[in-house]
């Protein structure tokens, strides 16, 4: 993958949280007239009443024990629910299966299980509930679309767009399942199907910002970034608290080259949530793309201590230390960037360079170690075999099969030139890199940088 400015996305195909996926408890027959306002507050529909009413409501009614086997059944799956919502995942399991053993027909209270068990890892076990669910209630779309959302984290994406389909099928304006049959056609590269299953969960409700915020991933996708845009504003405007809404449009602006409305919507976004660390690398990006470089270091330097793992925010920050002339600490976060991690060839390169230009005399070895654990020969393994002296400048470049190909060989093979002591050649290179890169790319910002410390 190109490195271009690693701009990192809120993740194209966000779910929507918060209680989503939990079926709704069936009306039990017979409650006791003294027991119907406990039984209001236990279902809670609406979410008229606080958590903890919710639960005192539903306890009230198990702890009574007068009621009919199904009302205690709905009892405990409501109660699960309450749980569930405030993250009390085990006591919602123990709530579910009691509901289960007074109810073992009760398809609410497997789906939700099932969901709680999801949550936990126990997929085997969640899978096996929702099965049971459906196999009771065939009718239940909550239950496929549940199923589908495992078989996504499963990596089984047909099947997961197969039940997303029968959960649409039986409710065609379900909104949970339109929208995860939408980020399953996104990741599968089909954009258009994408849109149209986002365009349909908004018409159904267009109050929902996490839709708008997909739709808009797959327009930017599709390079249509003035309606991504707009759907990001709308997403802002239903909820002005929705930090990833901030955070999207400013990528989208940071496209267009609107450099000063990204840096105002990743800030409204770390303002928002201070521990952003997406908002914060993109927002040093846009500072790095400003010039601001110290800036652009000290959110990457926040970013990485709120996320240490966070190779992306590593690997910039190793960017505007290499570009600034401070080798060896540009080393250590290329180095870092790729510890633990399948290998970049991108960063295997500018650890090598940055290992050079500090005179470490393990860059080569390196270099070479690093080259063998990469998989595949696909661009830019030529620019590797290059720097290892296995392929010719020519034919380096000829491997080079688009503009940004190209535009990335002529950086790295000015790079090469300059350790080659041939200058006037680099010069005429690194030229060429900062005409034709797009100003996003880290090499139209490395080139800069070169032929500045050059003279040029």
């Amino acid at each position: 993958m190109r490195q271009r400015g690693f701009v990192r996305a809120v993740t194209l195909g966000a779910a929507i949280a918060a209680g989503a996926g939990v079926a709704a408890a069936q009306q039990p027959p017979q409650v006791p007239p003294e027991q119907i306002q406990n039984w209001t507050r236990c279902v809670n529909a609406g979410h008229t009443f606080p958590l903890d009413a919710a639960i005192a409501g539903c306890t009230a009614m198990i702890d009574g024990g007068d009621g009919t086997r199904s009302a205690l059944a709905g009892a405990y799956s409501n109660r699960g629910n309450a749980f569930q919502e405030k993250g009390d995942l085990d006591q919602a399991i123990s709530d579910y299966t009691e509901a289960i053993d007074l109810n073992p027909r009760y398809s609410a209270a497997f789906v939700n299980r099932g969901k709680a068990l999801q949550q936990k890892g126990a997929l085997q076990r969640a899978l096996a509930d929702y099965n049971e669910a459906i196999r009771f209630d065939p009718d239940q779309a909550t239950a496929f679309n549940n199923r589908g959302t495992l078989y996504q984290q499963m990596g089984d994406l047909a099947r997961a767009l197969a039940d997303y389909e029968e959960a649409i099928k039986i409710e065609p304006g379900n909104v949970l399942a339109l929208n995860n049959h939408g980020n399953v056609a996104a990741m599968m590269g089909n954009l258009d199907r994408a849109i149209a299953d986002y365009s349909a969960a908004i018409q159904a409700n267009p109050g929902i910002p996490v839709v708008l915020v997909n739709r808009g991933r797959a327009y930017q996708a599709k390079g249509d970034i003035d309606r991504a845009i707009a759907d990001y504003g709308e997403a802002i405007r239903i909820d002005p608290a929705d930090s990833s809404a901030f955070v999207n449009r400013g990528n989208a602006y940071q496209l267009k080259g609107d450099l000063d409305r990204a840096v105002a919507d990743y800030s409204e976004a770390i303002r928002i949530e201070p521990s952003n660390a997406i908002a914060l690398n993109n927002r040093g990006n846009t500072y790095q793309r400003k010039g601001e470089l110290d800036l652009a270091l000290a959110d990457y330097t926040e970013a990485i201590r709120i996320e240490p793992d966070y190779a992306g925010a590593i690997n910039n920050r190793g960017l505007v230390y290499f570009n600034t002339g401070r080798y060896d600490r540009s080393a250590l976060d290329f180095a870092r960037a790729l510890e633990g991690r399948a290998p970049d060839p991108y960063r295997i390169m500018w650890l090598y360079l940055a290992r050079i230009r500090s005179g470490d005399g393990r860059a080569a070895a390196e270099l070479s170690t690093n080259a063998m654990r990469l998989r595949g020969t696909a661009w830019p393994y030529p620019v590797v075999e290059l720097y290892l002296g296995r392929r010719t400048l020519a034919a380096t470049l000829a491997a080079a099969s688009d503009r940004a190909d190209r535009c990335t060989a002529q950086f790295f093979i000015g790079e090469w030139q300059l350790l080659m002591a041939d200058r006037s050649a680099a010069v005429e290179s690194l030229k060429a890199a900062a005409e034709t890169c797009p100003r996003f790319f880290v090499e139209y910002r490395g080139a800069q940088a070169e032929l500045k410390r050059l003279g040029e």
